[in-house]
């Protein structure tokens, strides 16, 4: 999988110009930050960096999770409204509307919370409980249970419940975070235990969570790297699969 989007090393980038056009305003030519602008860069980089939707990443007023602290969204906004008409306008309005999120960088999931976008189209304070909820769950910073257990027991729920278009994405994350097959053959082994042999023939048997599952195990056993499982599982279980999506597919 790419570390990293292109658009998001130009944000990156924009964001470093534009608070180094308001630090050159306002505290001096230094050719070198100040501590404070730096502290800046380094805060809102990081925010940006760990954003969960990345190249999906909505317009910050129609965000769903609010993860800048409200003393650096101040400042953050100072800084636009100062360097904005000092710089290309396209350039700085770019970046204004992805400089939120909350998640990973290398290690972050391959399938983003895209659902989330869908709730602000209901009423917009409902976006922002479920947005808080969602960074409560899989954004704490010092989790309990580690991100793999957490998605496999997050995978285990959804098919208990019959939401196998959760559990499919779950799966997946929980493959790019390092579960391995054989840990899978046993989850799966649980789920006959668990739910039945004839509720796994008819209903998880011909899911496009097992196919899923299979498609791993296929790929693995013809030597492929875990790059290219990745890209090729996304490629036929991603966003675009209208079984496994989460955007809403409406005009």
């Amino acid at each position: 999988m790419p570390d990293d989007h292109a658009d998001m090393t130009t944000q990156r980038r924009t964001l470093e110009s534009m608070i180094r056009v308001f630090c050159h305003g306002n505290h001096g030519r230094s050719p070198t930050l100040c501590p404070e602008c730096q502290k800046l860069l380094d805060y809102a980089g990081m925010r940006l960096e760990k954003c969960p939707f990345q190249e999906h990443k909505p317009k910050c007023f129609t965000c769903t999770v609010n993860c800048c602290k409200p003393d650096m969204a101040g400042r953050i906004r100072a800084v636009m409204r100062y360097a904005g008409p000092r710089m290309s306008c396209s350039v700085g309005t770019a970046l204004f509307n992805r400089i939120k999120g909350e998640d990973m960088k290398k290690n972050s999931p391959p399938l983003r919370p895209l659902a989330l976008i869908n709730f602000k189209k209901t009423d917009s304070r409902l976006a922002n409980i479920v947005g808080n909820f969602w960074k409560l769950v899989w954004a704490n910073e010092a989790p309990a249970i580690d991100q793999k257990t957490k998605y496999l027991l997050s995978l285990a729920n959804a098919v208990g419940a019959g939401r196998y278009r959760q559990a499919t994405r779950e799966l997946i994350k929980a493959y790019a975070a390092g579960t391995t097959v054989a840990q899978f053959d046993e989850l799966f082994t649980l789920f006959v235990w668990n739910q039945g042999a004839g509720y796994f023939a008819s209903e998880i048997g011909p899911s496009q969570l097992f196919a899923a599952y299979q498609f791993i195990k296929s790929q693995e056993e013809q030597g492929l790297s875990m790059e290219n499982i990745m890209k090729n599982l996304l490629k036929n279980f991603g966003e675009e699969n209208p079984d496994i999506g989460t955007r809403s597919r409406t005009s």
